[in-house]
């Protein structure tokens, strides 16, 4: 059986510049080196075999120090003569051990490089982790969050009962609904005594309608690109995503592995957070073009929302639950995003007219 050649390398103190390369071999009680027909012997009583700060395994003669031998070939590690001779067996233990222990260290923090930048990315970007968390969640944690923020917050509404309006309005709600292929949720409208010309949509369905949104607009297609907008939101599940978004990278690691009641007990406990948040910018301009194709489908003009976005660019809003969770004040931005979305709509005549709240 030919014995093992190990790939490696010789410098000498006359030429410290030349590095030669080679192949070590061992052979009882005996290293060998051979480069270029340069044969170099170190018998095994006088071998010192150590590691060096780079990780290669460095071998020389401890009378003659002058030549050292290095290789990167961790197989001599293995090598039969040199773990069986009295010498050379411990240094071959030792220099395995510090290879295992940076080895182990190069994973160790090669993983952790690796959750940190989920993390950050989970972080930044919702992730695939947030994602995971979404879809295990059910719907009823949807519903269980916006009930608990209507309790919350109901002795905040000046609760009112128009049922010509209400009945309009679930009209529209429902052909919306329709049109945008919900099967989920089940919508309710709430009509709110209130000055802030606005409506908003409660995580699980509840839409609460402010009295002055029904004054301020002139045309039943404004009313209806509100409801668009808010429908949107409640379908895209903004409020479930915004709660885990503010959760936080290491609870998402741990939750995107746990099991579907983790996540939606978690969310359940997530009024708290979402009572002191708006909608970010994304999900806004999201809702907005969900709700523009809502509309499209329903055979409603889809203009209205624009509309109604220039007609109250500045508004008073009086009762905490609007505060909290009404849409951000419309934006140049948002109008000509709609605008543009409008200029794509191929048969523009096609819309009829709507009924009146």
């Amino acid at each position: 059986m030919e014995p093992a050649l190990y790939e490696a390398r010789m410098t000498t103190d006359e030429s410290p510049g030349v590095i030669l390369p080679g192949t070590l071999r061992c052979q009882p009680g005996l290293l060998l080196f051979n480069a270029e027909n340069q044969p170099h012997e170190i018998p095994f009583t006088r071998l010192v075999l150590e590691r060096n700060v780079s990780g290669s395994i460095l071998l020389y003669d401890e009378e003659y120090p002058e030549a050292s031998f290095w290789s990167d070939d961790f197989r001599i590690l293995d090598d039969f003569h040199l773990k069986r001779h009295q010498r050379t067996s411990p240094m071959v233990r030792e220099a395995k051990t510090e290879h295992a222990g940076k080895h182990n260290l190069r994973l160790a923090v090669g993983f952790m490089v690796a959750v940190l930048v989920i993390a950050v990315v989970i972080w930044q970007g919702g992730g695939l982790a947030a994602r995971i968390i979404l879809a295990k969640t059910p719907i009823s944690a949807d519903v269980a969050m916006g009930a608990a923020l209507f309790a919350e917050y109901h002795d905040d509404l000046a609760i009112v009962h128009d049922e010509v309006a209400e009945q309009n309005l679930r009209e529209l709600v429902d052909r919306i609904a329709k049109a945008a292929k919900n099967q989920n949720y089940k919508f309710e409208i709430i009509l709110n005594q209130n000055r802030d010309p606005n409506a908003f949509a409660l995580p699980g369905g509840k839409i609460i309608v402010n009295s002055s949104l029904l004054d301020v607009t002139t045309t039943p297609q404004q009313i209806a690109g509100v409801l668009a907008h808010e429908i949107a939101h409640v379908l895209l599940r903004h409020s479930a995503r915004q709660a885990i978004s503010g959760i936080g990278p290491s609870i998402l690691l741990r939750l995107a592995f746990a099991g579907d009641g983790a996540a939606s007990g978690l969310l359940g406990r997530g009024t708290e957070f979402l009572l002191h948040q708006q909608f970010s910018r994304d999900f806004e301009a999201e809702a907005d073009a969900e709700g523009f194709k809502y509309l499209v489908a329903a055979g409603i003009d889809p203009r209205g929302l624009a509309v109604f976005l220039r007609k109250t660019s500045e508004r008073t809003e009086t009762d905490g639950l609007t505060r909290r969770l009404s849409s951000h004040p419309p934006t140049v931005e948002r109008i000509a995003a709609l605008d543009q979305l409008w200029e794509k709509v191929p048969n523009k005549g096609d819309f009829k007219p709507l009924k009146a709240p």
